[in-house]
């Protein structure tokens, strides 16, 4: 029950705007679950790998065609895609460079559950301004589909914000593509996407600390495999939820939740 818990876990709160990485931190804290070593958690989290790879085969193939096919027929569609490749990588920068620099303070964070608590506040209040700024701009301005090149390296700055528990990674990234006028649900998809280099990188740094042996104890095989249908199958249904609600809707209950956990987190938490 704990490895599907937790699984699960991984799977909502990765995609939806809410911290899996502060989720877990709370889920340690109060009833100390927590995940097996990094076994574990690489299985975790290739789980929420394959769901999005899976939920975005289309646009990858899209991306590739777009980066390596100039005998596209629209043109217009091509500078596009090219476009939306270009920002993912540009975005990925700033994210690489800040989780090498700002590791002992994050490590610091998730050793307070109040840290964490703060971490779902300032998520909140991120989301909440994103929020009520794009609906005021799409009153009077056209969104946007693709982030530009500064845009999207902005995207990447405000995503190294998320590496703090509490604070989302999906929530700081579509709130900073709001911020760029982007449509609610591009917003999204740009996230979504963006999060496939991110999981893939935070992964192979877990896979080379297991060569390293510093992997913790080892996981039955069958935990392993719980774990991981419980990530993929809660990630893909997250990702379908989120992209379906942006359609009409804002992220402010998103951000009510957060405010809510934060001040548990601040008057309950060590």
């Amino acid at each position: 029950m704990q490895a599907v818990l937790l699984g699960a876990v991984q799977g909502v709160a990765e995609f939806l705007p809410v911290s899996s990485s502060g989720h877990l931190a709370l889920l340690e804290n109060f009833w100390g679950i927590k995940p097996a070593g990094l076994g574990f958690e690489v299985t975790l989290h290739l789980g929420s790998l394959i769901a999005v790879l899976i939920f975005f085969r289309h646009d990858i193939v899209r991306l590739l065609a777009a980066l390596f096919n100039s005998r596209q027929a629209r043109l217009h569609e091509l500078r596009e895609e090219k476009q939306l490749a270009l920002g993912i990588a540009i975005a990925c920068i700033p994210t690489s460079i800040g989780g090498l620099v700002l590791q002992s303070s994050v490590e610091k964070a998730f050793a307070s559950i109040r840290w964490v608590g703060v971490g779902f506040l300032v998520g909140g209040m991120i989301m909440l301004a994103a929020s009520l700024f794009s609906e005021s701009f799409a009153l009077c301005h056209r969104q946007k589909a693709v982030p530009s090149s500064c845009e999207a390296l902005w995207v990447g700055l405000c995503q190294c914000i998320a590496l703090f528990p509490g604070v989302s990674r999906s929530g700081s990234t579509i709130s900073a593509c709001l911020f760029e006028g982007l449509a609610p649900e591009a917003a999204a998809r740009f996230s979504f996407l963006l999060s496939i280099p991110v999981v893939a990188g935070a992964g192979a740094l877990n896979v080379l600390q297991l060569m390293k042996g510093r992997g913790g104890e080892m996981v039955p095989l069958s935990l392993l495999v719980l774990g991981f249908m419980a990530s993929m199958v809660t990630s893909y249904l997250s990702v379908a939820a989120l992209l379906a609600w942006l359609k009409k809707r804002r992220l402010v209950p998103f951000a009510a939740y957060c405010f809510a956990i934060g001040l548990i987190a601040l008057c309950f938490g060590r």
